[in-house]
């Protein structure tokens, strides 16, 4: 299970927005914004609609997103 700092973090090394993560997700950017700032986690359905965004975002450029122990 991928924590809410490593969901960021993926975002980040993609180079993609919040926004535009949040947008791809369906994820209202103000409770993409309440995790980063509160440090709170995710519910499993965020988690996963975040995730599978992030993979698809990764698959278009050619990349592999490996999650921890996938590796």
């Amino acid at each position: 299970m991928q924590n809410f700092d490593k969901i960021d973090e993926m975002r980040e090394r993609l180079g993609v927005a919040q926004k535009d993560l949040c947008e791809r997700a369906d994820v209202h950017v103000s409770t993409y914004s309440r995790y980063k700032v509160r440090g709170q986690e995710p519910t499993a359905r965020i988690r996963s609609k975040l995730l599978r965004a992030l993979d698809g975002i990764a698959q278009e450029r050619g990349l592999v997103v490996l999650e921890e122990g996938r590796r």
